[in-house]
């Protein structure tokens, strides 16, 4: 499965506002699981796993912690 940037970079676009979010108690928005987030960027909620496997790399990357990386 190839993925355009313009996916990847929606997939850690919905879940950074997740985590940011989790811990908000004036959050009234619904949180997105992994599965509701390749529902809604990839079309499939078989994508599951590729949403995982982006996230994942995104932090090992040192991105969410606020350290420049290189892109994923």
């Amino acid at each position: 499965m190839t993925l355009c940037k313009q996916s990847i970079d929606s997939v850690i676009q919905y879940k950074q506002e997740d985590e940011v979010n989790r811990n908000n108690p004036k959050f009234k928005g619904g949180l997105l699981s992994n599965r509701d987030v390749a529902e809604t960027v990839l079309g499939s909620r078989k994508a599951e796993s590729t949403v995982r496997r982006i996230w994942k790399k995104f932090k090992q990357h040192g991105h969410y912690n606020g350290v420049l990386g290189t892109s994923p």
